[in-house]
């Protein structure tokens, strides 16, 4: 027997700006209710991987529309628009159905999850449906102090996103401790959250790191295309790669934070 051809992808990304959060939740990107998908890839993670840069990279190599929809943020803004709430009540498998009905490109539906929103919305039947048929990329970044620090500062400064802001804020060491403490807790508790999770579904993930997103993109997402049988947008995929840069803001903040970590070696231990 034969096997089946690659699918050729096209990407609908403009090819000149580099998508933010914002404007992965337009209307704009919602696609006709009778679209559906063949291939599911999700991926899991938790803060400070790379898995906006990885999520704009599959975006802009044609391979779904990715982003965070179960994020506390994101979903009231799209369960409302697509009207899978009852009054306050999530509809949770309602949801999920519409979402990879509007959200698949290209019969490809991609999806970042972190293991706190797992948590509060997909440890249920109808979550753990949505996960059925999916290849899963566990995203983890090797560096865990890094990681730490990351996440700490973006913590206190609540400025999640690429955009370097203009001014560097001051904290005290009290704040600054506290918030690495508080990173280093939920970095353990998401990435032993998720190896739960594999472990009662029995379900092996494609491992990731967040070095090869950033260093060696091109030869990590042939490796996705392979897993999926796709043929992807290279055109598109280069020039996302020549416009998605690393983020360098908060450098004084993350300065000062890695110094602290350091006179407290072995915390993530």
């Amino acid at each position: 027997m034969q096997s089946q051809q690659p699918l050729s992808v096209k990407s609908i990304w403009d090819g000149h700006t580099r998508p933010t959060a914002k404007s992965f939740l337009s209307p704009e990107l919602d696609q006709p209710k009778n679209s559906s998908a063949v291939r599911k890839l999700l991926i899991c993670s938790s803060p400070r991987t790379s898995s906006k840069r990885l999520a704009r990279l599959l975006y802009s190599a044609g391979v779904g529309i990715p982003m965070e929809y179960f994020n506390p943020l994101n979903l009231p803004i799209l369960s409302q628009r697509w009207s899978q709430q009852r009054g306050s009540e999530l509809l949770v498998e309602d949801y999920t159905s519409e979402l990879v009905a509007r959200r698949s490109i290209n019969g490809i539906f991609s999806a970042t999850i972190q293991f706190g929103q797992l948590e509060k919305y997909l440890m249920n039947p109808s979550g753990k449906r949505f996960f059925e048929g999916a290849i899963l990329l566990f995203l983890r970044r090797t560096d865990l102090e890094k990681q730490a620090v990351s996440l700490a500062a973006a913590s206190l400064t609540n400025h999640w996103g690429f955009e370097v802001p203009e001014i560097e804020n001051q904290f005290s060491e009290k704040q600054m401790r506290d918030a690495l403490v508080a990173a280093i807790d939920l970095i353990h508790r998401e990435n032993s959250g998720w190896l739960q999770f594999f472990s009662e579904l029995k379900i092996k993930p494609v491992e990731v790191t967040s070095d090869e997103v950033n260093q060696q993109h091109f030869s990590l997402m042939q490796r996705i295309a392979e897993m999926m049988n796709l043929v992807v947008d290279r055109t598109k995929l280069e020039l996302m790669a020549c416009v998605d840069h690393p983020y360098e803001g908060q450098r004084t903040l993350k300065q000062d934070l890695s110094r602290m970590l350091t006179k407290e070696s072995g915390a993530l231990n």
